[in-house]
């Protein structure tokens, strides 16, 4: 290693082969809830001030009381329970045709990992890769929209019924919405699919 050469080949600095790697434990001690969540949820962003670090951007639209890497890791079972209970609540047959469209990957794989204890259906999505994956069976009758505006909703469904509000606490600012409920897109599901992409 270089610092191990440079301070043998110095009498002077030998010192430093005892203080250089306590140093560095010191510093990863400091900075390690900074990288893993071993402080309660309410301690990291003072933690952060105190020592100077502000909060990173992360992606275009970040928005969290955390940083994304802890704000992620928040809130995803409970919104799969909510999104149970909107669907287990629907008759059987309409049940039989409802997909649940998720409006970014997050929630989409929340649903996926977390929907089978509920007897949930796959979740589908048109954000980044899950978009490669398509719409599956479904037509477009019956949709659980999440991470959807009412308004956008709206423009594509022939009548939206609002949900369940999702919203917990230290989760992204994109995961505070309303469970809406499509009832019949205004175009079939897969003349529809290649519109709803988004890569961003």
């Amino acid at each position: 290693m270089y610092w191990e050469k440079f301070i043998e080949a110095h009498a002077r600095l030998r010192w430093m082969k005892v203080v250089f790697p306590v140093v560095l434990a010191i510093m990863g001690v400091i900075a390690f809830p900074l990288v893993l969540p071993v402080l309660p949820s309410s301690r990291i962003v003072p933690y952060m001030h105190a020592l100077g670090v502000g909060m990173s951007r992360t992606e275009t639209h970040m928005e969290s009381e955390l940083p994304q890497h802890f704000a992620d890791e928040f809130g995803w079972p409970e919104m799969v329970a909510q999104v149970a209970q909107v669907y287990n609540a629907m008759p059987a047959d309409e049940r039989a045709k409802t997909a649940i469209l998720a409006g970014n990957y997050g929630s989409a794989g929340a649903i996926d990992f977390f929907g089978p204890r509920y007897g949930l259906p796959p979740s589908i999505s048109a954000h980044q890769n899950y978009y490669y994956w398509g719409f599956r069976q479904y037509t477009g009758e019956s949709l659980i929209m999440l991470n959807w505006q009412l308004d956008d909703a709206q423009y594509w469904c022939r009548s939206v019924e609002a949900g369940p509000k999702v919203e917990y606490p230290y989760t992204m600012g994109w995961e505070h919405y309303t469970i809406l409920i499509c009832h019949g897109l205004k175009k079939p599901l897969a003349e529809a699919w290649p519109q709803f992409k988004v890569w961003d």
